[in-house]
């Protein structure tokens, strides 16, 4: 089995959001998913994402704080 392509996660954090993207790592960086995690810190946190290949998820969670945000997005 062929390893998989490296890829890089970027990350951007607001005040009750945080922004991500995976990109595949190579000589021009390709997107291949990007999403949001909103209001976090408030009822109905929502966690949203889409591939390029059309594969999507839109679901609600409770997210008390920012402390177990980034957990959620990498689990």
């Amino acid at each position: 089995m062929a390893p998989a392509p490296a890829s890089v996660l970027a990350i951007n954090g607001g005040s009750s959001s945080i922004k991500f993207a995976v990109y595949r790592a190579s000589t021009v960086p390709t997107l291949s998913l990007s999403g949001t995690l909103d209001r976090i810190g408030r009822s109905g946190t929502a966690l949203s994402w889409g591939t390029t290949e059309g594969a999507s998820f839109e679901g609600h969670t409770e997210v008390p704080d920012d402390t177990p945000a980034p957990r959620l997005l990498i689990d």
